[in-house]
């Protein structure tokens, strides 16, 4: 996912202040980790930039993500 970015977070306020729609997923994997370890519900909608469109991977969960980086 080295090319993917945030589109989306549905976090809390006080989170979404520290990440932009540009930052990158591992930057947010960070934010949403200290979300999780808090037991608030975070998620994230990843998209891909495609020839000039976006197209919507979907949703992912922290648990997705480590899962995925195992």
């Amino acid at each position: 996912m080295p090319e993917k970015r945030i589109k989306d977070l549905m976090l809390d306020v006080l989170a979404l202040e520290r990440i932009s729609s540009q930052t990158k997923v591992s930057e947010a994997v960070k934010v949403l980790n200290e979300r999780h370890k808090s037991r608030c519900p975070s998620s994230l909608l990843v998209v891909d930039k495609v020839e000039h469109k976006e197209e919507i991977l979907g949703m992912l969960s922290i648990n997705d993500i480590l899962a995925h980086m195992e």
